[in-house]
């Protein structure tokens, strides 16, 4: 009996120690769930201030180039405008800049990766132990920033994927090319231990293993990166591999900014 009294007491208490884990579990997720919606609100915020200032500025530029030839001192108004709305800007750019990076977060001064880093990440990739064929077009350095930045983003995703859930024998394959006047991002891995017959190419949505493990946020950010310039990204499964396409305008023209878009579409970002 004082054996059996004892192994309740045991249980009971493993329990509540339990239920005490969970509710420390839930407050923390329910903490980062706030802080990120926080995040949200700043971002959207910054949307605004930047989109303002842009107006402002380019109709000042506008004008003032139109009377520059005519009235000289009104152009000089509009260059004093120009230069005064921009400080402002870059001030409440750095203040929210400042909330939205977290204390913990390691400031990192490197630039941004451009698409002629791709070379590179495919080096580390194959000293991680996947081969990766990768011929760069000659004109990759001619790409907008931004754009530039996305298809390297891809590029990595996609490798990053194939590291994660391919076999031992598994081999990859980056293309870069133009198909018509279009921009085109092909990571497509073939892995001769992955069962044949997988479903087609499917929207980066519904892309996933049979077990649900290959779908995930990566993914699902790439195609909002890429929706950032009118691009388009199609994943999921081609004979024994993963396949990862992203085609945008060779342009690099930005989509529509965010008043233009859905509230649905503005609430998930």
């Amino acid at each position: 009996m004082l054996g059996e009294v004892g192994a309740r007491g045991h249980r009971r208490l493993a329990e509540i120690e339990e239920r005490n884990r969970l509710l420390i579990r839930e407050r923390a997720h329910e903490a980062a769930a706030a802080a990120t919606d926080e995040r949200l609100r700043i971002a959207r915020d910054m949307h605004d201030v930047v989109s303002h200032s842009l107006s402002v500025m380019i109709a000042q530029a506008d004008g003032g180039r139109y009377v520059a030839s005519t009235d000289p001192h009104a152009a000089e108004r509009a260059l004093g405008t120009i230069a005064s709305t921009g400080r402002e800007s870059l001030v409440e750019l750095r203040r929210m800049l400042g909330v939205l990076r977290s204390l913990e977060d390691p400031v990192d001064h490197r630039p941004q990766p451009k698409a002629t880093d791709i070379a590179e990440l495919v080096a580390s990739v194959r000293a991680a132990g996947l081969p990766v064929e990768y011929r760069p077009p000659a004109w990759l350095a001619e790409l907008p920033e931004g754009q530039s930045l996305a298809v390297y983003r891809v590029v990595q995703e996609a490798l990053t994927n194939t590291l994660k859930h391919a076999g031992p024998d598994a081999h990859s394959e980056v293309a870069i090319t133009t198909v018509g006047s279009d921009l085109l991002v092909e990571v497509i891995d073939h892995d001769p231990q992955a069962p044949a017959g997988q479903p087609g190419v499917g929207t980066t949505g519904d892309a996933k293993d049979p077990d649900g493990e290959r779908r995930g946020s990566g993914l699902d950010g790439m195609k909002e990166r890429v929706a950032l310039y009118s691009g388009t990204v199609d994943a999921g499964f081609e004979g024994t591999g993963f396949a990862v396409r992203a085609r945008f305008p060779r342009a690099g023209r930005a989509a529509a900014t965010s008043r233009d878009r859905s509230p649905a579409e503005e609430g998930r970002r």
